[in-house]
């Protein structure tokens, strides 16, 4: 067998002439003796957040803690059962005292562990402020990624839905007391965020010639330097099939970007792409406020891939091992024509009556985007396990039920172990323990010692039976 010394990243990088699209996990990186298995994986946490609650008699599983069923809403991740933990009876108490309105409180709460201050940001005319601290997954980037080029990365679908930019009902994450992380909602400025160092030309067009142009460079640099890498470091056949194939999917990435044009905003580092009418004209007001049309909406799946493989290059890649992926945000104006429902989301939460089986119908098709989520993860090997193993995916939402916001019994799920902090293939039950106590879990797994998250009043310490 042929042993070759472990070359660094840093030349691997070097000797690719900078490059500037990152790397995936290769052999190269690691001795001779280690390239069977990594004995310590880099654990990475995301956040995937859809709105609204759930539907329960079709999202609680029937049976045992080991031994149970997954019912309508949660069968698309049965070929992950054993990956899951279903943790059913977290009570999100900051949103008995939070000021606002419910999914206002409910979104300041998730992952913060802290109610809504008074403020002036109104929704359905109840004012309220951000929350005064960080949230789990900026502590725990903080931690986890001080190595890495973000210690978090934000992504958006179809954000914001309702009133603008960032509001208390639209945020999940805070990099301090009151601080907002919008997150990316422009799937080319992501793009070029996260594997170009290419800027804006002079002008800072944001024109779709123009995006179509850079997006080309991307590719060409990308193509130049992976050339140059093969050609001047000492790589297996393996390295560089792997290389071969995280170029192939930077291109599936880039022709994706063509084919889904245009969204109605551009993202905070760049021109509008349509003026204040054009933007005008792809809402449509009514229900409470302004929503997303069905030619927007239909969109979704789309950009909820694009942003779902980038989210998943950039952590292969290791530039963060922290991130949030938000489809939309708490209003819930989007809607789902591709599943014949033309109305936004919130209508049928409660805005035209609960129509739970069309509230259902949408919450499955969210989780077949998590189960997309978690098969690009398991599909992504490092050494001798793959990127789902060392990850933990946290599905959350913001209230437990549509039609009563309710703060009891919210449900949380988890995806994988973070290499082994959780015993997943279970079901687990609580009676009404506070929801921040996840949140200390989630922070002790990735090495913060401590037993409290959020305002103390609202925790009691970290979950047990989770290990």
């Amino acid at each position: 067998m042929i042993v070759r010394n472990k070359i660094s990243r840093r030349t691997l990088l070097r000797g690719a002439g900078g490059l500037s699209l990152g790397l995936p996990w290769l052999e190269a990186m690691t001795t001779g003796t280690a390239r069977a298995a990594t004995a310590t994986p880099i654990k990475r946490l995301i956040f995937f957040f859809t709105p609204g609650g759930q539907i329960f008699d079709k999202w609680r599983p029937t049976g045992t803690e080991t031994n149970f069923t997954l019912p309508s809403i949660l069968d698309p991740l049965l070929p992950f059962q054993k990956n899951l933990l279903v943790i059913d009876g977290l009570d999100s108490l900051p949103m008995v005292d939070g000021v606002g309105q419910q999914h206002q409180r409910g979104m300041g709460a998730l992952l913060t562990g802290r109610a809504l201050p008074a403020g002036s940001f109104g929704f359905f005319d109840s004012p309220a402020g951000f929350p005064q601290g960080m949230s789990v997954d900026q502590v725990i980037g903080a931690k986890i990624g001080a190595t890495t080029k973000y210690k978090t990365l934000e992504f958006g679908v179809l954000w914001p839905t309702y009133g603008g930019g960032p509001l208390p009902q639209n945020i999940l994450s805070y990099t301090a007391s009151q601080q907002p992380a919008p997150p990316m909602r422009d799937p080319y400025d992501a793009f070029t965020r996260l594997f170009s160092d290419i800027g804006l030309d002079a002008a800072g067009t944001t024109a779709a010639s123009a995006r179509s142009k850079k997006t080309r460079m991307v590719l060409d640099a990308a193509n130049a330097e992976f050339t140059n890498l093969n050609k001047t470091a000492s790589l297996s056949m393996d390295d560089r099939r792997r290389l071969d194939e995280h170029l192939a999917q930077i291109k599936t990435i880039a022709t994706g970007l063509d084919a889904v044009g245009p969204l109605p905003m551009g993202g905070a580092c760049a021109k509008p792409m349509v003026t204040q009418a054009d933007k005008l004209d792809k809402f449509t007001t009514g229900d409470g406020g302004s929503h997303y049309t069905l030619d927007i909406s239909d969109k979704l799946p789309a950009v909820g891939k694009l942003m779902t493989d980038m989210l998943v290059m950039a952590m292969a890649c290791d530039l963060t091992r922290v991130a949030t992926l938000q489809w939309t945000d708490a209003a819930s104006r989007a809607s789902f024509p591709f599943l014949n429902l033309p109305q936004n989301h919130h209508f049928y939460q409660h805005d035209g009556g609960f129509q739970s089986a069309e509230c259902a119908t949408i919450n499955r098709w969210f989780t077949q985007q998590f189960a997309y989520l978690l098969t690009k993860l398991q599909s992504t090997p490092e050494g001798d396990h793959t990127m789902l193993d060392s990850t933990a995916v946290v599905y959350i939402t913001e209230i437990a039920v549509p039609p009563t916001h309710d703060y009891r019994g919210v449900p949380f799920l988890i995806a994988g172990n973070a290499g082994g902090s959780f015993k997943t293939g279970r079901y687990v039950k609580y009676d009404h323990k506070p929801h921040s106590n996840l949140l200390v879990s989630l922070q002790n797994a990735y090495g913060i010692d401590s037993n409290t998250f959020g305002d103390p009043k609202y925790c009691t310490g970290a979950l047990t039976g989770l290990t």
